[in-house]
């Protein structure tokens, strides 16, 4: 599961998710599900339960293994801190 806190709203944020493929499974944040605080679970392609209370999306994989780049938009230098 990943946990993320809500940004600002114009700030852009973006999660992406890819396989042992490097088929993307998927995107998360400003574009897709907002920036908005939320949780998303990452399931393999195995997986049959049912969604968990409090799981904004579920994102399936094809493969066991998967990666996770977590980009966020950086105003200027001084804004750092908030990055």
């Amino acid at each position: 599961m990943i946990a993320v806190s809500a940004i600002e709203k114009e700030r852009y944020s973006s999660i992406q998710r890819w396989d042992a493929y490097t088929y993307i499974a998927g995107y998360a944040r400003s574009r897709t599900t907002g920036n908005e605080a939320g949780n998303f679970l990452l399931v393999g392609p195995d997986w049959k339960g049912e969604t968990p209370e409090g799981i904004k999306k579920v994102y399936t994989f094809d493969t066991h293994f998967g990666m996770v780049a977590f980009r966020t938009q950086l105003f200027n230098p001084a804004d750092i801190d908030n990055v």
